[in-house]
């Protein structure tokens, strides 16, 4: 289980080297003045314009994190270079992780590939998700659920809100996933035979429980909306050979 506890220890780490407001990796680390919390580079453009060649700007726009001014920031190439460094080793320990979880990549063609379209359009506005609970790790979740990953859309009003990939003792799997809306939503999963569990004016649910449309709803999930590259591609082979031991 070595693999599995170091993924979960560089996870952790990748959650504290997040920028704050994209939640991507602070591979390109500012520091801002005079709070010193970091931000990325693009987001620190966005928040507070272009800095002077002192490193200052003039925007009075406040930190996300503690609402302190900030009059500049500048770059922090320890933290560019930690969060480079992390997101390298977590890309090589996938690899490990393959191996220890028996995933096998049958080809170089694993990409799942979407059901024949449906007529109707995606409705809505795609969702960004990022990872917020749960690693790859066997747990004892009461049965028969004994695996875990939570995903969480940061972008407002997306119609994907959460998304929860679920492994099983039986080593099925599932995807139950929250949309923001409701009846065109419904229509649209019909249109691949997909039905809702729950739904209401306002919202819907659904979980699948067979291979068939785990694969089918994955797709869909991946073509419309973008998941963490950390955690994309484990998943997309764990869906297409339809089991997690």
């Amino acid at each position: 289980m070595g693999a599995l506890n170091h993924t979960t220890n560089l996870e952790k780490m990748k959650q504290e080297l997040e920028c704050p407001v994209y939640f991507e990796p602070l591979i390109d680390a500012v520091s801002l003045i005079p709070c010193s919390h970091k931000v990325g580079e693009l987001a620190a453009k966005e928040l507070f314009g272009k800095t002077t060649e002192d490193w200052k700007v003039t925007s009075n726009e406040k930190c996300p994190l503690c609402e302190k001014v900030v009059i500049g920031y500048s770059p922090d190439h320890t933290v560019r270079n930690t969060a480079s460094l992390i997101v390298n080793s977590s890309q090589k320990d996938e690899q490990n992780l393959k191996q220890e979880l028996k995933v096998k990549i049958p080809d170089q063609s694993l990409a799942v590939q979407a059901p024949k379209l449906s007529p109707l359009p995606y409705p809505g506005k795609s969702a960004k998700l990022k990872h917020t609970s749960g690693d790859w790790s066997y747990f004892d979740h009461g049965p028969p659920l004994c695996r875990r990953l939570d995903f969480k859309s940061i972008i407002d009003g997306s119609t994907v809100q959460e998304v929860s990939f679920l492994g099983y003792k039986d080593n099925s799997v599932s995807l139950h996933v929250h949309f923001s809306e409701s009846d065109k939503v419904s229509k649209y999963l019909k249109s691949y035979e997909l039905l809702p569990d729950s739904q209401s004016y306002t919202a819907l649910s659904h979980m699948t429980y067979t291979h068939k449309d785990t694969k089918t709803l994955f797709a869909i999930l991946a073509e419309n909306n973008s998941f963490p590259d950390t955690h994309y591609g484990m998943m997309k082979e764990i869906i297409e050979k339809g089991y997690w031991e």
